[in-house]
């Protein structure tokens, strides 16, 4: 969609406002499901970590959880939304929560890097 193209673009250039409103407006037709990974969960990770980067931690772990949802209960998980909601977790003081994020994302794709940084900044603000 040209939708999706232009408000990933505005938020690749700095322009959050803009972005957001536009992916937003294309997601208002998000289905319940979308199995496997397709457009709309690109979508909604693209827009989480740029509010994560943006430091809009709330924002991003809202949309992380939708798209959590858009998985929920199948064979195949993806550790994306709890990697992400992991992050905003940890920024928003929430060690122990955003450490049991960063496990269901390890036990998912333990081998990612990401994760792994997670768990580790957790394990240094637990102690």
């Amino acid at each position: 969609s040209v939708i999706r193209g232009l408000g990933q673009l505005l938020l690749q250039t700095g322009k959050m406002d803009e972005g957001v409103a536009l992916l937003k407006s294309y997601l208002e037709e998000l289905p319940k499901r979308e199995n496997p990974w397709g457009l709309w969960s690109s979508t909604l990770s693209t827009l989480a970590w740029s509010l994560y980067k943006d430091g809009q931690f709330r924002e991003a772990l809202s949309v992380f959880r939708e798209l959590g949802e858009l998985h929920r209960g199948e064979k195949v998980q993806y550790a994306d939304p709890f990697d992400g909601a992991g992050w905003c977790l940890l920024r928003l003081n929430k060690a122990s929560s955003a450490k049991k994020e960063f496990l269901k994302a390890i036990a998912i794709s333990p081998r990612y890097e990401n994760r792994l940084l997670g768990l580790e900044a957790v394990t240094g603000e637990l102690q």
